[in-house]
């Protein structure tokens, strides 16, 4: 029963790791939804059409970026969008692997080194998912 129930945390764990992977990648539509929400919620227009219209901004940002690192070609443009989605992504990845290693260890360079390069990580990600 034992093994059974530290085999079901490991998979826990792992599931976990890969969902802040794909929050992390797509830290910059999620967070400009988030924020459209409570900006049009708050400015009274409803509650549904608050998250319907800001999935359909964070869905449009997506859709735009990877467009845009598919059919344009010029390096400026390209390298401006990557490094707006990298940007927030590594972010992201950082504190979000920052607070899993300290709840599993203490606090300390380990901790801060398992951060930073999975944070790199997780902005090499989202730079290779867009280009």
């Amino acid at each position: 029963m034992t093994i059974l129930l530290l085999i079901l945390a490991i998979a826990a764990c792992l599931q976990a790791c890969r969902l802040l992977l794909a929050l992390s990648i797509n830290a910059l539509p999620v967070g400009i939804a988030v924020v459209t929400a409570f900006w049009l919620n708050g400015h009274g227009h409803g509650l549904l059409s608050a998250i319907l219209l800001a999935l359909l901004v964070g869905m449009t940002l997506a859709g735009t970026a990877l467009w845009l690192c598919a059919h344009c070609h010029a390096p400026a443009v390209r390298r401006t969008v990557i490094f707006l989605f990298v940007l927030p992504a590594g972010i992201a990845g950082y504190q979000g692997t920052m607070a899993i290693c300290l709840l599993l260890m203490p606090e300390g360079a380990a901790a801060v080194m398992a951060s930073l390069s999975a944070g790199t990580l997780i902005g090499i990600s989202a730079a290779r998912r867009l280009g």
